[in-house]
Parts: C-alpha cells; structure tokens; sequence
C-alpha cells in the first residue's frame, strides 16, 4: 500500500500540475476574450479606447476563481497595470524588479507574451500573505493594447490538493482493501496500469508527452549506440498560426487540429518512431534513418501531408502548414538535451524564414 500510495502521488501530482495548466491557459483565452470583447466596443466607437480599457481591466480585476486564482495586466514595458492583491505596485514599471530567487519576472513574462505566449515560473506572494511562493502562469499578449495578460496556479496549492486526494484516496483504498481483499491484486494492477499511460500519454492526442520522452533519453542512447551505422534524428515541429485558429474557429477546433495533426504523423511515421506531442502545437519525432536524405524525405512528406490537408470544422474548411527543425544526434560530441536544442533552434529558423518548411543542419 505505502509503495502503491508513493507511485500514486508522483504520477498524481505531475497530472494535476498538466490539467492546473492546461486551465490556467484556458481561463487566459476566456480573460484575452473579454479584452477583445471592450476592444471590439471601442474600435465601433461605442466606447473611448480609456473607458474600453478601464472596463475591461475592472471585468478581469473582479474575475477570481478557484483558490488564489486571478489576473493581472502588465504593460509591454514592464509597468503593472492591474493587480488586485498588490495594489501598491500598480502604475509602478516593474521591469527590473526579480523575485527571491532572483529572476527579473516582467522581462520574461513581457518576453514569453510576445513571442504568441506561454508558461513562466516565478516566486510571487499569494493574497493576504507576504510571503513570495512558487508560481506557474501563463501569460499572453494584446497588441492593440500593448497589455500583457497573465494567470497562473501556486504551486503548493496543487502539492496540498494532491495530498489531500491521496488521504482521501488512502482512507477509502483501506476500508475497501479490508472488505474485498479477494480483488486487490486484480484491481491494484489495473490501476497501476491505468496511471502510468495517464502519466505518459496525452489525452488530446493519444501521442507520448514530453515527460516520456525525457524518461527515455538512456535508451535512446543506447539504442543509437547499437545502431551506429545509421543516424538518430530528432525532428521538432510546431504547427504554424495556430493560435489564429484559435482565435478565428474555437478551441474545439484548435483540438481537432491537434488531433489530426497528431493521427497523420502516425499514418506517415514507423512503429520504432517515437512520437511526442511536446507541448501545445509543439510535436518532436525521433527515429532511425539509413542517411540525411532519408531524414529530409521523411520530413518533407509529413510537411505535404499536412500542407495538403483540408482540415473541416464545424462547416470550416481551412489548410494549416508545419514547420519543420532537424537535428542529427552523435552520441559522445552532445547530449541529446542538447540535440533536442539545436532541433528546436532550426525550427525556429524555419519560422523566420517564412514557415512551411524544413531545415536541417
């Protein structure tokens, strides 16, 4: 039980943190909404772009929710615009201000922002408390406004709710365990079971997550180590615009373009490849090839396969492009943290280049 109740609480605690995140940048789109719902009045010329903002920020500063949940706005350089819980630093430029771990925050929320968003760690003071604790946000950026828009979840709020689901969860396992005893085995192992694919695998996608990945690199190694005569290559993708599907279709639709993205690499891709849904419309594949030219190939079909598909939703139709960073892993000159770098880096070569394509260097 106590080592069933240990394995539990990792796994738990690492799901709870995705799905607190995955909140966090839903409960962000609903705040950007409400932001483009008063920008939409002003641009009518319903409303002064100064009461536009002003109601708008008033609508957010009041839209608490769950335990110590709410937003903030910080303009583009670095001045907070609105904090309900520290009031005194509103209208002051924060820009240079580092947290107690010394890290200059509003530069990297500004910096995220503006690069089409994404997820900070920091050390900030919950409401009523002057202490800083650990913090992940997600931030966001309106151009119009030049406001950066940011919401996060403290991070010992989701180790309390994990403990209190374990001793919820302990509790019931052991009155359960006295009373079928007959079925523990059975049910302990389906469990188990269940809890290590919800640890490695995405539920949109049904593609391995970013941790599995990780967890996987000493194989990865050894594996290349024994296949010496062909090449290990890591491809880093991301899809391109997406956040404008978003923004023009729904999420919904945002996730049904996930998920095909995701079913067409598996069409186009080996069963030895390894496929991982990185992080939002960030996807990475790695695998054997005989040469470089079989890596290019290999990519390049997935990036016509994708370019030539016609993506309806909801009676939508649109096309969607991927760009493409390659990177070859030689095991004893880089590690493959930092081969998953440089891939990652050619990707965003593509992107300045004009996206829908591949490069490899």
């Amino acid at each position: 039980m106590l080592l069933l109740l240990s394995y539990f609480y990792g796994n738990l605690s690492d799901s709870l943190l995705q799905k607190h995140k995955d909140d966090a940048r839903e409960v962000s789109q609903i705040g950007m909404g409400v932001i483009r719902y008063f920008y939409k009045l002003e641009v009518a010329g319903e409303l002064s772009m100064a009461e536009a903002k002003r109601l708008a920020a008033n609508a957010l500063e009041n839209a608490t929710y769950k335990k110590n949940g709410y937003y903030w706005i910080n303009l583009g350089n670095g001045t907070l615009y609105m904090q309900p819980h520290t009031p005194e630093r509103v209208g002051i430029n924060q820009i240079s201000w580092t947290d107690i771990k010394g890290k200059r925050i509003f530069e990297e929320f500004i910096h995220v922002a503006k690069r089409g968003g994404g997820w900070v760690e920091y050390y900030w003071k919950k409401p009523h408390n002057s202490m800083e604790f650990h913090k992940v946000s997600y931030v966001d950026y309106f151009e119009p406004w030049d406001w950066v828009l940011g919401t996060g979840k403290y991070l010992d709020d989701i180790e309390q709710e994990t403990e209190d689901i374990i001793i919820r969860g302990s509790t019931l396992a052991t009155i359960l365990l006295l009373i079928f005893i007959g079925f523990s085995v059975f049910f302990g192992s389906q469990l188990i079971d269940r809890l290590s694919q919800l640890a490695v695998r995405d539920s949109l996608t049904g593609l391995y997550r970013r941790r599995y990945l990780i967890e996987s690199i000493p194989s990865l190694i050894k594996l290349q180590q024994r296949e010496s005569n062909g090449l290990m290559a890591i491809l880093f993708m991301d899809i391109d615009h997406f956040k404008k599907v978003n923004d023009t279709h729904g999420h919904a639709a945002g996730d049904e373009v996930l998920t095909t993205i995701a079913g067409l690499l598996r069409q186009r891709s080996r069963p030895s490849d390894l496929l991982i849904r990185y992080g939002g419309e960030e996807f990475v594949v790695v695998g054997q090839f005989d040469n470089e030219d079989a890596i290019l190939s290999y990519a390049e079909r997935i990036r016509d396969v994708i370019s030539d598909y016609q993506f309806v939703v909801t009676k939508n139709s649109f096309k969607m492009t991927i760009s493409i960073g390659i990177a070859v892993f030689i095991p004893g000159e880089e590690s493959f943290e930092k081969a998953i770098q440089r891939a990652d880096t050619y990707l965003y070569q593509a992107k300045q280049n004009g996206r829908d394509q591949v490069i490899m260097q």
